[in-house]
């Protein structure tokens, strides 16, 4: 099969819009009560629900295209399943959630654009995008409906203070974020115990480190003074009891680190893994990348 790039891509958009041969059957149902939940910020904005089943019984089988991993619900707004990482286009047969995005009139997300599972079609986020780029007011939520961790995006970048949860609905921690860095302000156990406070304490917590394109779930734990590392920071994987990585500060200023990873046993001194808030994939979202990992997996 001959797959379009992406000039082609959006001359065939423009095609399918204007010739009505695409249709999704996509309805809203009821309206968020989550007190948590944008209708603070956009009155008036509903849930995209189906009256039973999961997401793929609700579609046309003939209103899938590009490789099963995109749709549209009307002509300015689209339907993208995408990984578990929400970072790229999917497959249905791998896909963990689906987006139903508002389109400009260049096929840029642009809105508030809503997540949810593949799996129970509860909402998993919604974001907000301006031409593309995340700006605004965003809301990432666990599957129980509670809020997993909300802020705001600035140009793509998260700005100002964001609020951490666990999936109890207890509050983890509170991170600022600036153009000079990222400061814990507070961070609670799991059992609500205060583990630091304005800055000054201790963090531990689980964080995605890496990169867009490859990240590693690590718990890290280590001292804070004036919402910075200070002293000596240990990374575990949750595969192992002895930590991977333990590193060293000074106010915030990275001495050196131990990595003890695959038994060998090597000293750095730049580029830190320890932090106290993670990278988040959907930041780096391109949703005009073709995947074919579901057919090279044989799930297909």
């Amino acid at each position: 099969m001959i797959r379009p790039n992406r000039l082609e891509f959006h001359l065939l958009f423009s095609f399918l819009l204007c010739s009505g041969t695409l249709f999704a059957q996509v309805s809203t149902y009821r309206t968020n009560d989550n007190p948590n939940s944008p209708e603070h910020h956009y009155p008036g904005v509903r849930d995209t629900l189906l009256r039973n089943g999961v997401f793929s019984h609700r579609i046309r089988t003939d209103s899938v295209f590009y490789d099963d991993q995109l749709t549209f619900v009307n002509k300015d707004t689209a339907v993208f399943f995408l990984n578990s990482m929400g970072s790229r286009l999917s497959e249905i047969p791998c896909a963990a959630f689906y987006r139903v995005a508002p389109l400009n009139r260049y096929y840029q997300q642009s809105g508030l654009v809503t997540d949810y599972y593949l799996d129970n079609d509860s909402v998993a986020a919604r974001l907000s995008y301006d031409n593309a780029v995340l700006d605004g007011p965003c809301w990432f939520y666990f599957r129980n409906g509670l809020v997993r961790e909300k802020g705001i995006y600035t140009k793509n970048a998260r700005r100002g203070i964001w609020d951490f949860y666990f999936e109890n609905g207890q509050k983890e921690k509170s991170v600022q974020y600036t153009d000079s860095g990222v400061y814990l302000i507070d961070c609670f156990s799991k059992d609500a115990q205060t583990l630091a406070h304005e800055g000054n304490g201790r963090f531990e917590g689980t964080v995605l480190t890496g990169n867009y394109s490859s990240t590693t779930e690590l718990k890290i734990v280590g001292s804070v003074k004036e919402g910075l590392p200070d002293g000596e920071w240990k990374l575990y994987s949750k595969f192992l009891r002895e930590p991977l990585f333990v590193e060293q500060f000074s106010s915030g200023r990275f001495i050196r680190g131990v990595s003890t990873a695959i038994r060998l046993t090597k000293d750095y001194d730049q580029n830190p893994i320890s932090t106290v808030a993670g990278v988040e994939p959907v930041e780096a979202m391109d949703y005009y990348a073709h995947n074919d990992f579901c057919r090279l997996a044989g799930k297909k």
